[in-house]
């Protein structure tokens, strides 16, 4: 499937007005990787005076070096060394003579090599960026990113706006798969989920299956490592988070049900729920009818349909899959759970549709019940 940049309107209106305020602007962009977050960047500073750069993980030294060759050869002024990323700024905040819009992407990475870096960063926005400059950065880590939010953080109260990138809705899903019947559309949704980078690795000429076979279950794939990749990107040890995520997959939703498939003691669980809830990967549900958000009747729920796919299907038959039998697990272990599987994302559809239809209407709640009664509020 070509590349092309999918929707993101409200996105790049909200980035847009923030460029056209005249003001020091300082805007944090975040959200799952893979989400798209840097071809929003990308497709935002198009046409503007722009200094776009990738921080690595090898510390501030070596980053700030990086970064002041940019610079350098952006205004075309000789290089200096740096000793940190104030240095940096102080040229960039010298020579901007008109709107500026700087990119720090991976910015989490900055955050997780330095402890130090945050009070940096707070010492340019203070005293070093003039109302010439927008500042963007954005970042992958999402407890990371989010805990610049918070009171105890030297950033705290210094951006001027925020946006958390989410995957596409069905709808903005299906723009980008303008020839494909609406049926094949849903369940590559089911599969892939919103995320640009997983359903623009798909070929539009083949049929589900047939892509599920070739850029899922095809040992060397970018898809078939994908998830355990993230993983261990972002957790020390991955393996207890992996294996709650399987017990989830296979319908183990309530806090018991995963305890005893998992063989975790239930009050440890909780911790491990709460980090995969803060990554964006689970989500924590309740019936609709339910007032208190913290009932026993909470179930799990893999949010992410790409990672609910991978540890239905994929996960559990990778023996399968390293040996080559790849097509006896598409056959056998996929095909005939398929459309049970499609379920819960037809769900999440349907509720998307009745809320665009009625967009008029005002729709209080909207979700799944389960349950032995339905107790109505009035």
């Amino acid at each position: 499937m070509s590349r092309i940049f999918i929707n993101r309107e409200k996105e790049l209106e909200f980035l847009e007005r923030k460029y056209n305020s005249n003001k020091k602007e300082v805007i944090i962009i975040y959200g799952r990787r893979r989400v798209g977050k840097t071809e929003l960047i990308k497709e935002f500073i198009k046409g503007k005076d722009a200094i776009y750069f990738l921080a690595d993980r090898r510390g501030t030294y070596l980053n700030s070096k990086r970064f002041m060759e940019l610079v350098s050869e952006f205004f075309d002024y000789p290089y200096l060394e740096p000793k940190n990323f104030d240095d940096v700024f102080r040229i960039i905040a010298k020579l901007a003579k008109k709107r500026l819009v700087v990119v720090i992407d991976e910015f989490s990475y900055l955050l997780e090599q330095d402890n130090a870096i945050a009070s940096v960063f707070q010492y340019i926005i203070d005293e070093i960026l003039t109302e010439k400059i927008m500042l963007i950065l954005c970042g992958s880590l999402i407890s990371t990113m989010e805990s610049t939010f918070s009171y105890r953080n030297p950033l705290y109260g210094r951006r001027t706006g925020q946006w958390k990138v989410t995957p596409l809705s069905y709808f903005d899903f299906s723009k980008s798969l303008p020839s494909w019947p609406i049926e094949e559309k849903i369940k590559l949704y089911a599969v892939t989920g919103g995320v640009p980078f997983y359903f623009m690795q798909m070929d539009e000429n083949k049929t589900v299956f047939e892509n599920i076979l070739e850029k899922i279950l095809s040992k060397g794939s970018i898809l078939y490592e994908e998830i355990e990749f993230l993983l261990r990107e972002e957790l020390r040890d991955p393996s207890t988070y992996m294996s709650i995520l399987e017990a989830i997959a296979f319908g183990n939703t309530r806090l018991s049900d995963i305890a005893n498939y998992t063989k975790i003691k239930i009050n440890d669980l909780p911790k491990y729920l709460n980090v995969l809830m803060k990554m964006d990967i689970i989500k924590r549900e309740q019936p609709v009818t339910e007032k208190i958000r913290k009932t026993k009747k909470s179930i799990y729920l893999i949010k992410d349909n790409f990672f609910r796919f991978w540890f239905r299907f994929v996960f559990p038959n990778r023996s399968k899959i390293e040996t080559e039998k790849s097509k006896d697990v598409l056959k056998n272990k996929i095909e005939p759970y398929f459309n049970q599987f499609v379920g819960l994302a037809f769900e999440e559809i349907s509720k998307e549709f009745l809320i665009r239809k009625f967009d008029k209407f005002s729709i209080e709640k909207i979700g799944r019940f389960w349950g032995k009664k339905i107790r109505s509020n009035n």
